[in-house]
């Protein structure tokens, strides 16, 4: 019998546990990296942590490379969540996580509200780094790609609000949304972070 989950769900974390949202261009990335440097955290990166399964010699890795470089496909719901749980049963319950990428679609909210806390964890802090269309658009045609073009770069800002949109009101909703001004310097943006922080 695996005790794993057994010993987790009886124990309570009490670290931080951050989810931080935006677009493209927000900065979220850069702000959960500087967040896990200073309290260190574990920065649980989606993009990050699918390339990384995708390069694993396991049942599991090989689908997700065959969807991810094979296919040119996204990879399943059930498959990524799996990736994600597996990620956050090796953090340490004394270590706190910043979550970049995840929750931003509604699947995800209830399935990290029905098993975050059989992992003995809870979200401290739900953050929104909002940035207008404009700006967004602004910072992303400075960074782009070669192979961007504003129209790509739209539709996958489209994209993102049409998925994030609920997300974030039903986190309004419930009065646990942090909005903050990402239209502002990289240091800006951590110090009105940090002011919700009390440890």
């Amino acid at each position: 019998m695996d005790t794993t989950s057994t010993s987790a769900s009886s124990e309570q974390s009490s670290a931080l546990h951050i989810i931080i949202l935006g677009p493209q261009g927000s900065g979220k990335g850069t702000q959960a990296e500087v967040l896990a440097q200073k309290y260190n955290l574990f920065h649980l990166e989606t993009g990050k942590l699918m390339r990384a399964a995708a390069q694993e010699e396991s049942d599991l890795g090989r689908q997700v490379n065959e969807y991810i470089n094979v296919k040119g496909e996204l990879v399943p719901f059930d498959i990524v969540m799996e990736i994600f749980r597996r990620e956050v049963e090796r953090v340490p319950l004394t270590q706190g996580i910043v979550f970049d990428g995840t929750p931003r679609r509604m699947p995800e909210v209830a399935y990290w509200d029905k098993e975050l806390p059989k992992l003995g964890r809870r979200f401290t802090h739900i953050f929104s780094l909002s940035l207008s269309e404009e700006k967004t658009m602004e910072r992303l045609m400075l960074r782009k790609r070669e192979d961007d073009t504003e129209e790509t770069i739209r539709k996958r800002l489209d994209e993102y609000y049409r998925q994030t949109a609920p997300v974030l009101a039903h986190y309004k909703e419930a009065g646990e949304l942090i909005e903050i001004n990402g239209d502002q310097s990289i240091e800006e943006v951590f110090r009105d972070l940090e002011k919700h922080f009390q440890v």
